[in-house]
């Protein structure tokens, strides 16, 4: 239920648990839902400047806080698409170029923009050494075994703050999450950072055709009825290099989802999105209603939302491929109208 629950969020059902902080102290909605920071005439109390990115976060913030290149929305609410231009079909992704991606119709929370630009005013050194993640939820701790890339099987009840600045940009995310009065996570911002953050740090090629070329791709493909996707698609599976794809065909958002198992160190699952014209993206679309047939959704969260089993004996959600039939095989209600 709670999965189902964030995922009718994430598609614009006005859930009001991400209406309660858009912005973090210093920080305000502009029209656009953009985060930019409270405009002051007075310095700064120590007169020094504002705090730098967090280390090696590859943090893009813009001096005035504008929306990151993210591929996410401008400050005038339009999106990038993705940057255009000529591209080397071998190059890997990175978060300093946008990813972009089909159009997104309605810009859901996650991507509203703003995010680098609050990352980098945080000072993450001001947690504790030990950082307790025992009273979070199971949903909540599969993240923190994710961006840590820790197995969830040994999660325990705290995690060490220097251990998740180590993991890299999507450490700090987290550790930025759990920066909440009185404890908890701030779940909001945390897939914001995964939407901003996680497929561009990875590595990955930017191109359908990088991605065959240097990690490699299934040859032998079935046509199925996908019951998320509410339409056919060519499903591929390369059980001896751990990659499994999905080809939508017969629609105008023609995307290719990827899962790769084996390239973490958590032995969890990848998850990755080309779109229709070949470039890895931070989104994919999804029916809705007869009414809105199309929602577009930020990656890799939707694709966490199914992808996932639980692992009760930790509290927690795992993408480990190990649990067959809940993550690569998930049991999951049929939503096409």
């Amino acid at each position: 239920m709670t999965k189902f629950f964030w995922l009718m969020c994430g598609v614009g059902l006005g859930c009001s648990s991400e209406e309660k902080s858009p912005c973090l102290d210093g920080f305000e909605a502009d029209g656009s839902g953009n985060c930019v920071p409270v405009e002051s005439d007075e310095p700064s109390p120590d007169g020094e400047a504002d705090a730098p990115p967090p280390p090696d976060s590859d943090v893009d913030a813009d001096a005035d806080g504008g929306a990151d290149t993210d591929g996410g929305a401008d400050a005038d609410g339009s999106d990038d698409g993705g940057g255009g231009g000529d591209i080397d079909p071998l190059a890997l992704s990175n978060c300093d170029e946008p990813l972009g991606g089909i159009d997104w119709g309605i810009t859901p929370p996650d991507a509203r923009g703003g995010f680098a630009g609050e990352l980098a005013a945080l000072d993450l050194t001001t947690l504790p050494d030990d950082i307790d993640v025992s009273g979070l939820d199971d949903w909540e701790r599969g993240w923190v075994a994710y961006a840590m890339e820790i197995s969830a099987a040994d999660l325990g009840a705290s995690i060490r703050r220097d251990d998740a600045m180590a993991a890299g940009i999507m450490g700090q995310v987290l550790l930025g999450s759990l920066m909440t009065d009185g404890g908890g996570m701030d779940q909001s911002f945390f897939r914001r950072g995964l939407y901003r953050y996680y497929v561009c740090s990875r590595g990955y090629p930017v191109t359908l055709e990088g991605f065959k070329e240097l990690i490699g791709y299934p040859t032998d493909f079935i046509e199925v009825e996908s019951i998320v996707k509410c339409g056919p698609r060519m499903k591929g599976e390369d059980w001896e290099n751990g990659i499994f794809v999905a080809e939508a065909i017969g629609t105008e958002h023609g995307e290719t989802e990827i899962l790769l198992t084996g390239r973490r160190a958590d032995n969890a699952l990848e998850f990755l999105v080309y779109g229709p014209d070949g470039r890895l993206t931070n989104r994919s679309p999804f029916p809705v209603s007869e009414d809105r047939p199309v929602a577009v959704m930020p990656t890799p969260w939707v694709c966490m939302t199914c992808h996932s089993g639980t692992l009760e004996e930790t509290n927690s959600y795992s993408f480990d491929p190990d649990l067959l039939e809940e993550v690569l095989i998930p049991a999951f209600g049929n939503i096409c109208y």
